[in-house]
């Protein structure tokens, strides 16, 4: 009985901290422009959504003209992945959702951390 007490307890505890660490989905928008650029040691995709999207900022990032996406990470593909939806999404007109970090910021602006592609 502990045992299935403690499998609770530690799926409660990751759940609550993966959702503490972006915010819930934007409103539906679509995505006007992606750049890219190499700044030092690290590789930068941002990308900048319709006009008269709410402003996400959860981190209070002193820039929040657009949002950026992290494709340097090693570790995993995750940006890579967040990147080509993006291209596909802007490419196709299609519209989209986001989510950002809530605490951390890259180059001043929010961190976007999830993109889901609307296809209805």
């Amino acid at each position: 009985m502990k045992k299935i007490g403690l499998i609770v307890l530690t799926l409660f505890s990751v759940n609550s901290f993966a959702s503490s660490l972006d915010t819930a989905w934007s409103e539906v928008t679509k995505i006007v422009s992606i750049s890219a650029y190499s700044e030092v040691s690290t590789d930068q995709v941002s990308i900048t959504f319709q006009s008269g999207t709410i402003k996400i900022n959860p981190a209070n990032c002193s820039k929040s003209d657009m949002f950026i996406l992290h494709t340097s990470d090693t570790a995993n593909s995750v940006g890579k992945s967040l990147m080509s939806m993006a291209l596909t999404a802007g490419a196709a007109n299609l519209q989209v959702k986001f989510k950002v970090h809530t605490s951390a910021c890259k180059i001043r602006r929010p961190i976007i951390s999830e993109l889901k592609i609307i296809f209805n």
